[in-house]
């Protein structure tokens, strides 16, 4: 427990608002992606677990003359300088290894990637765009500027009133997908992308990648029973059960194996 006052005494001199996360409970929201650079360049974040603590800091606004700033909304501004990191080599027009490419290299690099994953999940979010608060993660969502967070869309859509049209309206997309540019499977999905924009495989990962993106931000799943049979093609393409039928096949070449041991313990 910690009071704003003395959150404002203990932040640095370069941090300039008072940062927070709502969510359902401590372990929803300890390890979000959206902490991720917030946490690296050093900034407390207050964590809101209370029903009430989200409604209460929407009205505050600010205090002391430190705007109140969610860590998981649009527009976040850590006060960082236009910065680089390392590339790798992506095709003639790809930054080489041990280039620095600036965020804003970076940015037009994954244009392509953003673009095609946007056919994908439109109208679903507002947009895809390169994250600036990604460091380990490679996507989150994040609300936009006048968007619920993934917190009061869940007080909302358990309210007796949610069909109604104003209701439906607020809980309409207003989301955004954030990509990591620097994480590997951003950059094999967007070399992907250079060779064959209309790969099937690319819409299949963009799905699933949409979806553990609204369960790692809290949101809901749209459709669980999709999301299950996406995971399931996934470990059958990691156990090379990438067949119809593949299952059933190394359950029966199983079944058979099991018999002859019994067979063989029996006449022994």
């Amino acid at each position: 427990m910690a009071s704003l006052s003395d959150y404002v005494q203990r932040m640095p001199a370069s941090q300039k608002a008072i940062y927070y996360l709502a969510g359902e409970s401590l372990l929803a929201v300890r390890n979000a992606p959206a902490l991720e650079r917030v946490r690296a360049r050093g900034f407390e974040v207050l964590f809101l677990v209370e029903p009430i603590d989200e409604y209460a800091i929407a009205a505050l606004r600010a205090f002391k003359g430190k705007p109140l700033v969610s860590v998981a909304s649009a527009g976040l501004d850590l006060g960082e300088e236009e910065g680089g990191s390392e590339g790798e080599a992506e095709g003639d027009g790809g930054a080489r290894l041990g280039v620095t490419l600036s965020r804003a290299e970076e940015r037009e690099r994954c244009e392509p990637l953003c673009a095609a994953m946007a056919k994908v999940l439109l109208p679903r979010v507002d947009k895809v765009s390169v994250s600036e608060r990604l460091t380990s993660s490679p996507c989150t969502l994040v609300s936009s500027a006048h968007g619920w967070s993934a917190n009061m869309e869940r007080f909302l859509k358990a309210q007796a009133l949610r069909e109604d049209s104003v209701a439906a309206s607020a809980l309409g997309p207003r989301k955004i997908f954030e990509i990591n540019a620097q994480h590997p499977i951003i950059k094999a999905l967007s070399a992907r992308v250079g060779v064959d924009s209309e790969d099937p495989t690319l819409t299949e990962l963009t799905e699933l990648l949409y979806e553990t993106a609204l369960l790692d931000s809290g949101f809901s799943l749209d459709e669980p029973a999709a999301f299950s049979r996406r995971i399931h093609r996934m470990i059958c393409l990691g156990i090379r059960l990438d067949k119809a039928g593949g299952d059933a096949d190394a359950a029966a070449k199983a079944g058979s194996r099991l018999a002859a041991s019994k067979a063989h313990l029996a006449a022994s």
